[in-house]
């Protein structure tokens, strides 16, 4: 479920990595939720959700290749200093206007990463 919720970001890193050793020990896979994780944190996850509003699958791929995703697809670009998984998130929401055609290609690129690893 949300195993990191009300944790402080360095306990909810720690719980992930835990998680991480638990399912590799155990040859099992993890599904987790996770709201307003840091990126060091978020890359802790092989695979990456992201449901934009309404709960439409907008991206279903690695975790390692959402970025590039994004600003192939939705041209977004990430500050240095901002934390690029708030950047995605805010760029799936309601109050940006991509294209439906761009958020289909970016849900059809992260389903061809999966498939490539």
């Amino acid at each position: 479920d949300e195993p990191t919720s009300g944790l402080d970001s360095t306990t909810a890193h720690e719980v992930v990595e835990c998680l991480n050793g638990a399912a590799e020990r155990l040859g099992t896979t993890v599904l987790s939720v996770i709201h307003q994780p840091r990126y060091e944190t978020l890359l802790l996850f092989d695979m990456l959700v992201l449901l934009a509003t309404g709960g439409t699958l907008v991206y279903a791929g690695p975790t390692g290749s959402a970025m590039r995703d994004f600003t192939e697809h939705l041209q977004v670009t990430f500050p240095p200093n901002a934390n690029p998984a708030d950047i995605m998130l805010d760029s799936i929401q309601g109050s940006h206007s991509h294209s439906e055609h761009n958020l289909l290609m970016l849900r059809d690129a992260g389903a061809v990463g999966m498939l490539k690893d």
